[in-house]
């Protein structure tokens, strides 16, 4: 019983857009899964900021114990290289990120104070630089305090802090 007033239906208009429906939602949750992996991994500049942080860390450590050690700073690389400090809380694998710093140190990217007159109170330290990026006094770089503290600071408030004294020969 057909009526004049009704389009006979048969539902493959309704099968056709949940047909369409599902393939637009499946599309769209491929998207969102091929963005999402690369969304969650950090930054390749992100990771290598955090690289050189843990490189200029692993430095100060290593410049203080040779303090503690000698009862006076380092001259020169040499002398890092060449007597690897030691303490009851580490030993020489502690140290493996070090020759990327002696590496930055040679290639002028990393600048030090050698000679450094550390004072034995280590918060008279903490306002002199010790070390830092050279990019520090022009832009933005990492800088290591006298009393061990990593910091990444803007050229101005780089610039308004003094290096720590050197020891007379």
């Amino acid at each position: 019983m057909n009526s004049p007033h009704k389009p006979e239906t048969t539902g493959r208009p309704a099968v056709s857009r949940v047909i369409v429906g599902a393939v637009v939602l499946a599309a769209a949750v491929i998207l969102v899964a091929l963005v999402m992996p690369t969304r969650s991994r950090p930054s390749r500049a992100y990771l290598d900021r955090i690289e050189r942080l843990n490189n200029i860390k692993e430095f100060g450590l290593m410049y203080h114990l040779y303090f503690e050690e000698h009862g006076y700073s380092p001259s020169g690389v040499s002398d890092l290289q060449n007597d690897t400090p030691s303490s009851p809380y580490t030993d020489a694998d502690d140290f493996d990120r070090v020759p990327q710093v002696f590496e930055a140190i040679e290639r002028g990217e990393f600048i030090v104070v050698w000679d450094a007159a550390i004072a034995a109170q280590a918060e008279n330290n903490s306002d002199c630089v010790l070390a830092y990026e050279a990019s520090a006094s022009e832009s933005r770089g990492l800088v290591l305090h006298g009393d061990g503290v990593v910091m990444n600071m803007t050229a101005e408030d780089f610039n308004a802090l003094p290096l720590i004294g050197t020891r007379e020969r």
